[in-house]
């Protein structure tokens, strides 16, 4: 009976606590939102994207997005946007792609094994590159 008890309890408390873990699950990753903003996984913004520049958390150019190309500040090519939204380095390997058929706003960005690396609001699956250039800390010019 004791072991029945100790069981149930522990069912619950999963029940309980499960859907709270699954809604972290976005907290967990970048995330570019409605207004542009590039915000880390604690919710600090990194940054913004606004008319295809990038801008750092200082309001310094560090990007720019220019004809489904990605390039840093001094124009050096850092990879290409192709038309669903997927990212390629310049070597045209897959950085990440866009969740295809995303319901509601936010889009997965995935890496090329799968695993959700940030989050995108869907007016952004085109330049959700700026989190790319916000993570790999670009300098500023």
């Amino acid at each position: 009976m004791k072991k029945l008890k100790t069981t149930l309890l522990a069912m619950a408390i999963l029940t309980l606590t499960f859907p709270v873990l699954m809604a972290q699950d976005n907290y967990k990753h970048p995330h570019l939102n409605s207004s542009g903003h590039v915000l880390d996984s604690a919710g600090t913004k990194l940054g913004w994207i606004k008319q295809g520049i990038i801008y750092n958390a200082k309001g310094e150019k560090v990007g720019k997005i220019e004809k489904h190309e990605l390039a840093d500040y001094k124009g050096h090519k850092l990879g290409k946007i192709g038309k669903d939204g997927t990212f390629y380095d310049t070597n045209g390997a897959v950085v990440f792609t866009i969740e295809p058929n995303s319901k509601g706003e936010t889009c997965k960005l995935f890496d090329p094994q799968g695993k959700v690396i940030a989050t995108v609001h869907e007016n952004y699956k085109n330049q959700a590159c700026a989190i790319h250039c916000l993570y790999t800390k670009m300098p500023a010019h």
